[in-house]
């Protein structure tokens, strides 16, 4: 509908503040560097499932996505 707000997601910024390895870590493990559990809703199994040079690819992606 026009002017609804779409559903909101992560702040996908917060990713800048961390390190490659942190990154494939959380992807793959569903848990941040601080210790925070992602939602189970959210597709991050077939994320976790990526080889190490695609989590990479995202990661770079992430980090350079304009801030908000």
């Amino acid at each position: 509908m026009p002017g609804q707000i779409g559903p909101l997601g992560p702040d996908l910024n917060l990713v800048k503040d961390w390190k490659l390895a942190q990154f494939i870590a959380t992807m793959r493990t569903y848990i941040d560097p601080n210790g925070h559990e992602f939602r189970k809703q959210m597709p991050w199994r077939p994320i976790g499932r990526m080889d190490d040079d695609e989590l990479a690819a995202v990661y770079e992606f992430l980090t350079h996505l304009p801030g908000s």
